[in-house]
């Protein structure tokens, strides 16, 4: 009797243990920002976290027990979801589609993620499945790589039997054996070899198989409870847990294989725990698929926990799980040092006292994180504050936003550039320099003489983003004009020897200005506009100021420009002289008239002709 009493308290202790896991698990799906649902076979809903219910419109815990049909106002969206889910109970295959939705009576369409629940023995659950926006959505392939020697450490326990299984080549080592049993030898372990093994219960051998076959198809862990005969041919009831992992040295799928015997009374318990197993796993990959890392934080007992991880994401081998101090000297370690700062703030925060200032239950910032020396790629951190009987615990969540940070920093440093360009224009216009309708046909003519550039030269290939650049700090040619006394730049006539001098010095003025301001500007706009400020006086012939560069020495969006600019004095008035006319200017660039091009540049006049001429007729003065 006291033995049986002993079980009993053991099992009621399992149990406990069991509703506390499936209690924090709703706790966990309710703090989540997406909708997260589970359907049984009937199509109703038997779980729905809070988001899923404030969509749909109604009070927590209303959807439960109902179908589609009964929440939805169009029979017609209820019946795309309902064929959706038979189909997959029926293939056993999960699905990824647009699906409607109604929203405020409208239909919008969003992403919905399903998957069927399976349990050891094939028998369709029901369906899990999320929810979340088309944009926000990130495919991936799924990998697990684990250190073989810990992982084997980990599950070395006194009532455990422990082997290593090849999936590839199905061969089995015995790593720790189990007194008063005999599952497995070292060797093959093939279909044959166990349909053949005596100590196995013949239906459990099938069901064995079948999990193995799992696992060769891509699974990376499968529980399940069958029966074995122990050395005195006794039936024994056992958990058998297999998880796949790579092994780093030989390159070859394995996994690690624990039988642990099971008392008869908690075997029905043993098999409740892998149905929320497998549930927790197959919710931690869905989750996956949106984030770079899904990590749960114990405020109480300071420690880290990783709960999923894109097979794409590098953490440096950070470990499964440890301690805040181990995670704070990963974040110093792999953080950009202006970034540091955030991040160590947050976690200084872990603790009772957290409040993420103001008692607000979500933080969010972005870091730059080291993927290899040198290398940083823009990640977005979301925290998570849990609640009711978790109120010490975080759920923290990380993924790329690389691509988007560096797309707006491009777009606000694109707009400063234009910002800094369209002031230095300005002051050259209010001095009466030059009209607002150069500047604008400077920039069109570069960009049209840019086209053929990239035709005729074939050893340069602009980018459509280059060109417009280039097209951008053509503008600035000139702006070391605003150093040059009004005597000289306004002069109606012939400058003097000593006047043409100091005039030549604007193109050196210029870049003191643009050295001035160089670290307001991306790195581009200052390169092409310093090259375009101090060379488009330059000549091919070696006879052109400053610095008197020859050929190719001179850059070649300094080139470009340079016949944009003489272009533009000959068919504009200026104080000194009238306008010449479209025609009369092109012979007079081609007869070396006005300086000295490359060759191949003035092949590109001549197909640019017609297109100059008409945008000069359009902005002209």
């Amino acid at each position: 009797m006291m033995e049986q009493k002993k079980t009993y308290e053991e099992l009621a202790a399992q149990v406990r243990e069991l509703e506390e896991k499936a209690k924090y698990l709703e706790t966990v799906l309710d703090s989540l920002p997406v909708n997260i649902f589970v359907k049984d076979t009937d199509c109703k809903y038997r779980f729905a976290n809070k988001i899923c219910d404030l969509t749909n419109h109604v009070k927590r815990g209303d959807l439960l027990g109902k179908t589609d049909f009964e929440i939805n106002s169009s029979k017609e969206i209820a019946q795309n979801y309902y064929d959706d889910d038979i189909r997959i109970m029926a293939t056993k295959e999960g699905s990824r589609k647009l699906s409607p939705v109604l929203v405020d009576g409208d239909v919008k369409y969003v992403d919905i993620f399903k998957e069927p629940i399976i349990d050891s023995e094939e028998n369709i659950l029901g369906i899990i499945g999320m929810v979340i926006a088309p944009e926000d959505w990130g495919l991936y392939k799924e990998r697990f790589s684990q250190d073989f020697e810990e992982y084997e450490k980990t599950f070395k326990r006194s009532d455990s039997f422990i082997f290593d299984y090849d999936i590839g080549h199905q061969k089995v080592i015995v790593l720790k054996e189990l007194e008063g049993f005999e599952f497995f030898k070292s060797g093959e372990l093939d279909i044959q070899t166990l349909v053949d093994m005596e100590n196995i219960y013949r239906e459990d051998a099938i069901l064995l198989k079948e999990t193995l076959e799992k696992l060769k198809n891509g699974s990376k862990e499968e529980s399940i409870v069958i029966r074995f005969y122990d050395l005195r041919k006794h039936i024994k009831w056992c958990r058998l847990s297999l998880r796949s992992i790579f092994d780093k040295h030989i390159n070859s799928v394995h996994a690690i294989g624990v039988i642990k015997p099971l008392t008869d009374s908690v075997v029905e318990a043993e098999q409740m725990s892998i149905t929320i197993d497998d549930v927790s796993r197959q919710l931690t990959t869905v989750l996956g698929n949106r984030y770079d890392s899904f990590m749960y934080f114990n405020l109480k007992e300071r420690y880290y926990h990783i709960l999923g991880l894109k097979n794409d994401a590098i953490l440096h081998g950070l470990k499964t799980t440890g301690s805040l101090t181990d995670f704070k000297e990963f974040c110093v370690k792999y953080i950009h040092k202006e970034d540091l700062a955030t991040c160590l703030n947050i976690i200084k925060s872990f603790g009772r006292e957290i409040s993420f200032r103001q008692k607000k239950d979500f933080f969010s910032a972005e870091f730059r994180y080291m993927e290899a020396e040198g290398f940083y790629r823009w990640k977005e951190i979301d925290i998570y504050q849990v609640h009711e009987n978790f109120v010490d615990g975080l759920l923290v969540t990380t993924f790329d936003v690389d691509e988007v940070v560096n797309e707006n920093q491009n777009q606000k440093m694109k707009e400063i550039n234009n910002g800094i360009i369209d002031i230095l224009s300005t002051v050259v216009e209010f001095r009466s320099i030059e009209s607002g309708n150069h500047i604008k046909r400077m920039k069109g003519f570069t960009k049209i003489l840019l086209k053929y550039v990239n035709a005729i030269y074939e050893d340069v290939h602009l980018s459509k983003e280059t060109m417009e650049v280039i097209a951008s700090a053509a503008a600035m040619h000139d702006v070391g004009k605003v150093a040059i006394p009004d005597s000289i730049l306004l002069k109606p006539g012939r400058l003097t020897e000593e006047e043409y001098e100091l005039m030549k010095e604007h193109t050196v003025k210029g870049c003191e200005i643009l050295d001035s301001m160089a670290t307001l500007q991306d790195e581009n706009y200052y390169k092409y506009s310093y090259e375009i400020c101090r060379y488009h006086h330059e000549r091919y012939d070696g006879r052109g100021y400053p610095d008197g560069l020859v050929g190719d020495d001179i850059p070649l969006a300094a080139q470009v420009v340079a016949v944009a600019d003489v272009y533009d004095a000959l068919v504009s008035k200026r104080i000194y002289k009238d306008a010449y006319s479209h025609d009369t200017a092109f012979q007079m660039i081609m007869n070396g008239e006005c300086g000295a091009f490359d060759p191949r540049l003035l092949e590109c006049f001549v197909l640019a002709k017609n297109e100059m001429e008409a945008l000069a007729r359009e902005y002209g003065d």
